[in-house]
């Protein structure tokens, strides 16, 4: 388990450092955390880094985003948050995303855990004060 305090983007940019190697053998990445820790921002930031060329923004109503990267690299940006039943899962194909070997962000991976491949990177951000985040990386 790694810890980091975020109070800036160069200090985002040092844990994004960390995570890149992390998501090579990981496609699947877990954000955990309360309304407004940063969930998103750390997608957009990690998005940015892999020149993603689409804007990066919460899915929280559209449930699923899909991003191309320059080099027209798939990356899926899926919002569990108003899910409410496994069954809802199955229906938006959340398999299918789990198996394509493409990264794929997960945000409120509650009614997913059980089904999440072994090597999933799981991070839980949480909300220190107004200008300062922590992110585990589990």
């Amino acid at each position: 388990m790694h810890e980091f305090l975020v109070r800036s983007e160069a200090e985002l940019d040092q844990i994004i450092d960390h995570l890149m190697p992390l998501l090579e053998n990981s496609p699947v990445v877990t954000l955990s955390g309360d309304l407004g820790t940063g969930k998103t921002t750390l997608v957009r930031a990690i998005c940015a880094r892999l020149n993603v060329v689409d804007a990066v923004s919460s899915p929280t109503f559209s449930i699923i985003n899909t991003y191309l990267t320059a080099d027209g690299v798939q990356i899926h940006h899926i919002d569990l948050y108003r899910l409410e039943k496994a069954e809802e899962l199955i229906q938006i194909g959340i398999e299918d995303y789990l198996d394509s070997g493409e990264l794929t962000f997960i945000e409120w991976p509650g009614l997913i855990e059980a089904a999440l491949p072994d090597n999933t990177v799981q991070l839980r951000l949480e909300h220190m004060s107004d200008h300062t985040r922590k992110i585990v990386i589990l």
